[in-house]
C-alpha cells in the first residue's frame, strides 16, 4: 500500500505509551531478566530507588505501534534479535551502568516521530523496516551523546580537529577484522563497565595539528609503521565510493587540553613524518625509526584494564625511556602498536606534571660505563621507585592504563568510563547524514 492510499494512523504519544508496557518487579522480574526476555531499569523518586523489569517484547510493540499492526514488515519485529539489540544498545551502550526510567522515555519521544513512522509504513518487507529502526536509533544515540556527524572533507577536518585529539577506527559489524574477531573473544572476559560495540573499535591515532595524524600502522611492505600522515592520505582516508560502510572515525578530545598538547609533542618525537601515498615504494631512508610489533599488539587480547604493580613501574620507566628521541625498551627501541603507541605518549605527557610531584626534580636513573649499564639502572630506578610511591601513584595518576597491553577495545572502554577526561565530539562518516550547523572552531 503506498503512502498516499493507507489511511493516516494518528501519532501515540510515547509517555501513555510507555504506561502500557507490561512491568514486573521482584523474583519474577529478575527471572524474566536472567532467561533475557526483560529488561532492568531504575525509576528515582527523590533519594529512594525502585527496580523495574520491563517485557522486551511489550516494550517493542508499544515502541512500533502505529495502528496498522497487520502490516507485513511488522509481523514478528518483537520477536527479532536484532531489533532487541539495537534498542538495548540506544538504552545502554555501556554494559553495567543503570538504564533509568526517563532514559527509555525519552527514547519512545524520541522515536515516535511521524516522519519516522511513515517509513515504517512504507517498508514492504521486515527487513526493511528493521533498517528504518537501525537508522532512526543510530540517530537518537549519536544525538543523545552529542555526537556530531562529519562527511570525511578535508577542508572540514581541520577546522574541526584539534592537536591532540583521538582518533578512534571503527569497523562495520557486518565486515570482516581479524581485530574485531579477536576482540569479540575478547569481549566476554573483560570485567567493569564495557561498550557494547567496544569491540568493533580497531584502531587508535592521534590528530597532530596542520592537516596531519600519528599513528602505529599494522606493518605493510613499505614499513612506514609509526607515521605521520596527512588526512588526505589514501592509507587513512575514508574511501568515496565501493564498501562505504566499511569504516567510521570517532573524534574524542580531552579535557585537559595542556595535556593533549604536550601528548602532541611526544609523539611528534616517536613517529616519522612521511610523504602523502607513497604506496609500496617508500625510500629507504623513510623507514620510521620505530617499528610496529604484532606479538604486542596479540599479547593485548589477552588483558583486562589495570593499573597494578607492572602498569606502575612502566609508567615510571617510560619517564626516562627516551634517548635521542627515541623511547628505548632496555636496550632496543621500543615496538608499539596502536592503541599502545596512544596510551603511552599520554601517560608519558601526564607524568610531566605527576612525577615531579612525587620526587626530587632531580631524581632519575644512573648513567652506565655502556648501554646495558645505563638500560639496567633504567629499570633499577624504576622498580625502586615504583614501590616508594606506589600509593602515590593511585591518588595522582589519572591515565590508569596498563599502557602495554591496551588493546583498543580496552582504551575505548577506559575513554566512555572517564567522561570528566574525555569528550566524544565527532563521527565522521560517509553514510551517516551530516549533522547541520556545525559551528567551526576558530
Amino acid at each position: 500500500m503506498n503512502r498516499i492510499d493507507r489511511p493516516a494512523f494518528p501519532v501515540r504519544q510515547g509517555e501513555n505509551l510507555f504506561a502500557e508496557v507490561q512491568q514486573f518487579t521482584g523474583i519474577k522480574g529478575w527471572w524474566k531478566e536472567l532467561v533475557g526476555s526483560a529488561i532492568r531499569v531504575e525509576e528515582e523518586n527523590g533519594n529512594s530507588k525502585r527496580t523495574l523489569y520491563l517485557d522486551k517484547k511489550s516494550l517493542i510493540q508499544k515502541l512500533l505501534i502505529t495502528g496498522n499492526e497487520d502490516h507485513t514488515a511488522f509481523k514478528g519485529l518483537e520477536n527479532v534479535a536484532r531489533v532487541h539489540e539495537l534498542l538495548i544498545r540506544t538504552l545502554n551502550p555501556v554494559k553495567g551502568k543503570p538504564i533509568l526510567v526517563e532514559t527509555v522515555q525519552k527514547v519512545f519521544n524520541q522515536f515516535r516521530k511521524q516522519k519516522v513512522l511513515d517509513n515504517l509504513q512504507d517498508a514492504e518487507t521486515q527487513a526493511q523496516a528493521i533498517e528504518t529502526i537501525d537508522a532512526r536509533l543510530e540517530k537518537i544515540k549519536l544525538k543523545n551523546r552529542n555526537v556530531k556527524v562529519l562527511d570525511y572533507d578535508v577542508d572540514t577536518l581541520k577546522q574541526q580537529l584539534q592537536p591532540g585529539d583521538l582518533i578512534i577506527k571503527k569497523i562495520h559489524e557486518e565486515n570482516h577484522n581479524s581485530i574485531v574477531t579477536a576482540q569479540k573473544v575478547q569481549h566476554f572476559f573483560l570485567s567493569g563497565n564495557k561498550e557494547r560495540e567496544g569491540m568493533h573499535y580497531s584502531h587508535v591515532a592521534m590528530y597532530v595539528g596542520d592537516g596531519k595524524i600519528a599513528e602505529a600502522a599494522w606493518p605493510s611492505g613499505n614499513k612506514d609503521e609509526i607515521r605521520i600522515i596527512g588526512l588526505e592520505d589514501k592509507r587513512f582516508a575514508l574511501p568515496e565510493e565501493g564498501d562505504l560502510k566499511r569504516n567510521e572515525y570517532l573524534v574524542v578530545r580531552m579535557k585537559d587540553q595542556d595535556l593533549a598538547k604536550r601528548a602532541v609533542k611526544v609523539i611528534k618525537k616517536i613517529a616519522t613524518e612521511l610523504n602523502p601515498n607513497e604506496g609500496d615504494a617508500l625510500p629507504a631512508d623513510q623507514v620510521t625509526t620505530a617499528k610496529y610489533s604484532i606479538k604486542l599488539a596479540a599479547k593485548s587480547l589477552l588483558f583486562d584494564r589495570s593499573f597494578g604493580l607492572y602498569a606502575k613501574y612502566r609508567y615510571m620507566k617510560q619517564y626516562h625511556d627516551m634517548k635521542n628521541g627515541v623511547p628505548m625498551d632496555f636496550m632496543k627501541p621500543q615496538s608499539f602498536f596502536c592503541s599502545y603507541l596512544i596510551a603511552y605518549c599520554l601517560q608519558v605527557a601526564e607524568a610531566k606534571t605527576v612525577l615531579p610531584k612525587l620526587m626530587d626534580k632531580e631524581d632519575r636513573p644512573a648513567q652506565g660505563y655502556t648501554s646495558f649499564g645505563t638500560a639496567l639502572y633504567r629499570g633499577i630506578w624504576a622498580r625502586i621507585k615504583t614501590w616508594q610511591n606506589l600509593y602515590q601513584l593511585d591518588k595522582e595518576v589519572k591515565i590508569q592504563l596498563n599502557a602495554k597491553r591496551t588493546s583498543p577495545q580496552v582504551f575505548r572502554n577506559f575513554v566512555v568510563n572517564n567522561p570528566d577526561m574525555f569528550e566524544e565530539k565527532f563521527l565522521i562518516s560517509r553514510t551517516k547524514e551530516a549533522s547541520q550547523n556545525v559551528a567551526v572552531q576558530a
